[in-house]
């Protein structure tokens, strides 16, 4: 009878690797990632001024929404004709997490076209009038105002490529808006506006059905 002895070995187990990163490489991908984003940056702003150009031939109202300078304007022909401080803006999760990449320089390249939309107030034509007082204009602009409504404004345009653009009047004039955008849980790609309510209500019941939308983020 052959008696076979077994015993265990414990070998010594491998720690892996440090990696020592020294203060002057982690300065050049800083600087890397500055110059990135400067690039996404001056590319997105040729495209917007680009678009802006060439809408000028267009024989309608077209949407600018220049969110770096905290600007929205109505362009009739190249000539702004309506143009309102956005007071407070809110970016979804979706759009947040692809800003500096490459497909969204594909994404913001051209004019966004409106689909559809939703709104908690009547959308009524505007038409031109000939006002010849000083009188008249002012009645006309407290017609404007229409005190008497107090519907909440909020407006959702849906354009193509998935874009969710939402104009809301702001709640409060008290509130101190942050500097920069808040984000919110949503997974779309979704700009939610807060504007002054004349603004708002003024900006939806101009903008044709047909309207496109220039976007500087």
């Amino acid at each position: 009878m052959i008696l076979i002895h077994t015993f265990e070995v414990a070998l010594p187990t491998a720690s892996p690797p440090s990696i020592t990163v020294s203060p002057d490489t982690l300065k050049a991908f800083e600087r890397i990632r500055s110059l990135s984003r400067t690039y996404f940056d001056l590319q997105v702003n040729e495209y917007f001024w680009i678009n802006r150009i060439a809408g000028a031939s267009e024989p309608s109202f077209i949407l600018t929404a220049d969110l770096k300078d905290s600007l929205i304007t109505l362009d009739l022909q190249g000539v702004p004709v309506h143009q309102a401080k956005i007071l407070a803006l809110q970016l979804s999760r979706g759009l947040q997490d692809c800003l500096y990449q490459r497909p969204l320089l594909k994404w913001v390249r051209s004019p966004f076209k409106l689909e559809s939309y939703t709104a908690t107030i009547s959308k009524e034509p505007v038409q031109e009038r000939y006002i010849s007082s000083r009188r008249e204009a002012e009645s006309q602009l407290i017609h404007l105002r229409d005190p008497e409504d107090s519907t909440f404004v909020s407006i959702s345009l849906e354009f193509d490529r998935g874009l969710n653009f939402v104009l809301r009047e702001v709640e409060s004039d008290s509130i101190n808006f942050p500097l920069f955008p808040e984000i919110i849980s949503d997974h779309n790609k979704s700009i939610v506006i807060h504007l002054g309510r004349l603004d708002a209500m003024a900006i939806y019941r101009a903008i044709p059905d047909n309207t496109s939308l220039i976007l500087n983020l």
